[in-house]
């Protein structure tokens, strides 16, 4: 997220109060890459209560996992994230996106 998305989301009543990460998958090798994936949830603030978003990231090592990088799927489906990254192991399983409202 950038400085400014951050900004615009202050404008609008709305802030992050934790971002938790869990339920990674197992390791899955696909030629020099270890690919994982993680679901990560962000509780935020919002002008009328809080909101407690969910979606799977997918990491990616080319390094036999010594640097990561992490790509956002923003609850797009399998499919989508393959016309992105079509060396993405057939086993990973991307979860939908979800949204919840909390008092």
């Amino acid at each position: 997220m950038t400085t400014v998305q951050l900004k615009k989301m202050e404008n609008d009543g709305f802030s992050i109060l934790d971002i938790t990460y869990k339920e990674p998958s197992s390791f899955f090798k696909v030629g020099k890459e270890t690919q994982v994936t993680i679901r990560q949830e962000i509780l935020m603030k919002a002008p009328k209560g809080k909101i407690l978003g969910g979606y799977t990231m997918i990491g990616i090592s080319k390094d036999d996992g010594k640097n990561w990088k992490f790509i956002d799927t923003s609850g797009k489906s399998k499919e989508v994230m393959l016309k992105y990254f079509p060396n993405l192991s057939p086993e990973i399983v991307i979860k939908p996106k979800t949204k919840k409202i909390l008092d």
